[in-house]
């Protein structure tokens, strides 16, 4: 069998439940919503369409982990429709993850709780077997491979060791963060990290103990210095990604996109990751350097173009994003 270049994407694949409400309840408040909308989430399963969408040069392969249930099939059918091969860990004890979100219909701001289910319960020798048999069929290994932290961050560590021995590439956007502290050690496989503000300064204060003003100054002078002192630490990339603000790279504030309406901005972060994933896997395959500032500057314009929709898979198709790109 010939080769065929692809990208791996190992995380969550959820059911996800929103209801949109004039606006986000208080503590201890109880407001109505819209009816219930029901659509397929997890970041894993979102970044993985996202790629998909914004991918030119290679396939992309998504492995999760769902209960036996109606749900999973409503997962399994959803990602069916997208350009992802996706491969599945069945647990028979636990349900397919739920993820609960209210969104703002103002602003667009959510809160979320997930319910990992089936999502937590998966080790790295599954995931692995999983990845073998990938690698058998498309003939070569990942060139390169993004992780969430909604599976269990010991199983992701040792899958991420092992794929970067192989020479894959390896994306780590550490979401939920507090599953980072339990292995920081995955970061020393770690070629570039995808977090917000608050994962920054988490990461910086709590994980990795810098000296940071972060904690009571939260300027962009002040994420950049933030940023420099973790890639101080660890040998890989950062972007730092600041909402409708943008993307701190390269001691650069990179704009945000603003698309003309706001619907929800539940898929946001996913879209920008699979969006860098999916440059950055263009360019190891065809040899090309990294320029940081243009890969933000794509990743960006993905993800404003995303919350123009409701639900999580509302990533752009890659032609949309190229009209915009600047030459």
């Amino acid at each position: 069998m010939s080769r065929q270049e692809w990208m791996l994407i190992v995380g969550s694949s959820n059911v996800d439940q929103i209801v949109r409400t004039d606006r986000l309840p208080n503590r201890g408040e109880t407001v109505l919503g819209d009816d219930v909308t029901i659509l397929v989430g997890g970041k894993g399963a979102n970044q993985a369409v996202a790629a998909a969408r914004l991918s030119n040069k290679c396939a992309v392969a998504f492995v999760s982990s769902v209960g036996n249930d109606p749900n999973a099939n409503r997962v399994k059918s959803a990602l069916e429709s997208e350009s992802v091969s996706s491969r599945f860990i069945v647990d028979e004890a636990r349900p397919t993850g739920t993820a609960f979100i209210n969104v703002d219909k103002t602003t667009g701001d959510n809160t979320i709780i997930v319910s990992p289910g089936a999502n937590m319960s998966v080790d790295s020798e599954s995931i692995c077997k999983v990845v073998d048999r990938l690698t058998d069929q498309y003939s070569c290994p990942p060139r390169i491979a993004l992780f969430q932290l909604e599976m269990p961050v010991k199983a992701l560590a040792e899958v991420s060791q092992k794929l970067r021995k192989s020479g894959t590439l390896v994306l780590l956007n550490p979401s939920p963060i507090g599953q980072l502290f339990q292995h920081l050690d995955i970061l020393d496989d770690t070629d570039i990290l995808i977090v917000n503000e608050e994962e920054l300064r988490l990461l910086a204060l709590t994980g990795l103990q810098l000296d940071t003003r972060l904690h009571y100054d939260q300027s962009t002078d002040s994420v950049k210095a933030t940023v420099k002192a973790v890639e101080s630490k660890f040998s890989g990339k950062v972007f730092a990604t600041l909402g409708s603000t943008g993307v701190i790279v390269e001691d650069d504030l990179i704009d945000s996109y603003k698309p003309e309406t706001v619907c929800d901005t539940v898929g946001a972060g996913d879209c920008f990751a699979g969006a860098v994933a999916a440059i950055v896997s263009e360019n190891v395959i065809q040899g090309i350097p990294h320029d940081w500032r243009e890969i933000a500057r794509f990743a960006t314009i993905a993800a404003g173009l995303s919350v123009s929709k409701a639900g999580a898979h509302t990533a752009p198709q890659r032609d949309v994003v190229d009209k915009i790109m600047p030459c």
